[in-house]
């Protein structure tokens, strides 16, 4: 029997958006290679880390969280 081991990488974030009248949002976002790739470099460069932190994340996002203003609160989960 075959097993298959499956590697879901996402963000789910909570805030404020651009669009007037929606104080609270939330979304999930998945998350590609290339995406966990430059959480990582992010680590390195910024907080000398080979392990992906929450910091990272969060600065990652802080660039990257579409129609976020910012965000307000998430949960990540990178392998």
């Amino acid at each position: 029997m075959a097993r298959y081991m499956v590697e879901r990488n996402y963000v789910q974030m909570i805030g404020p958006i651009w669009q007037p009248g929606f104080d609270c949002c939330a979304m999930d976002k998945e998350l590609s290679a290339y995406d966990v790739r430059n959480i990582r470099e992010i680590a390195k460069e910024l907080f000398d880390s080979d392990v992906i932190t929450r910091e990272a994340i969060e600065h990652w996002l802080s660039l990257n969280s579409d129609d976020f203003p910012h965000v307000d609160d998430f949960y990540a989960s990178c392998q």
